[in-house]
């Protein structure tokens, strides 16, 4: 699988959004590579049975599709296993208060510190909490009812939705999933905030991602 790559990129806290994601230096359009990640999960269905299969009553009552089911248990087998991976995962939102904001050195491939030491001993992630991050972060159609896919990144979970995008993100499919590269669409500034468009069509509903619900 291809290696990750962090570029002139730094996660910010955004007044009434929570964070984002910002460049630290100008950068041309479409000649900068921003950074280019893996996906930490994820799971597509195969069939039209998987893809309208749903699990009810899932965490209290709660329902899942297929996909995010899968990404569900690989999460927390993942983080269970590394604690880079669950550093990783536990830094995005889960929708429930604020989280600090992550050092930048565990989104790259060869931290120059180990996880532990930057965060200590990490807990455990619950199944409530994966299912919140899922939910909240995941890409691949889960701006609809059901979805497909599921596709969880890490750096790219911290881009904020705007209608007018500045930044392009590209997929090269291998092994390990869709492979994401994001470059910049406009002549960027120092400072400037990323921001892609969540929506698929027009008709989507982004309240799960704008203002989630408390009961998640």
């Amino acid at each position: 699988c291809l290696g990750r790559y962090v570029g002139p990129v730094e996660i910010r806290n955004v007044e009434g959004k929570g964070r984002g994601l910002f460049v630290t230096k100008d950068v041309k359009a479409m000649q900068s590579i921003l950074f280019a990640e893996p996906p930490l999960v994820s799971s597509v269905a195969k069939t039209d049975h998987e893809a309208n299969w749903i699990t009810l009553d899932l965490l209290n009552g709660k329902s899942m599709d297929f996909p995010n089911l899968c990404c569900l248990h690989d999460i927390l087998n993942k983080t269970k296993r590394c604690s880079l991976t669950r550093a990783r995962v536990s830094s995005l939102y889960s929708g429930k208060g604020s989280k600090p904001i992550p050092d930048m050195r565990i989104w790259t491939d060869i931290p120059p510190v180990k996880a532990e030491e930057l965060y200590g001993d990490e807990p455990m992630i619950s199944e409530d909490e994966a299912h919140r991050i899922i939910i909240l972060n995941s890409f691949g159609g889960v701006c609809h009812k059901y979805s497909s896919s599921s596709i969880l990144y890490g750096l790219k979970s911290f881009i904020n939705h705007n209608d007018v995008e500045n930044v392009n993100h590209m997929e090269l499919p291998v092994s390990c999933g869709d492979f994401q590269i994001m470059m910049a669409t406009k002549d960027l500034k120092a400072g400037d905030e990323l921001f892609i468009s969540y929506k698929h069509t027009d008709s989507d509903d982004l309240s799960h991602w704008l203002e989630p619900p408390a009961d998640i």
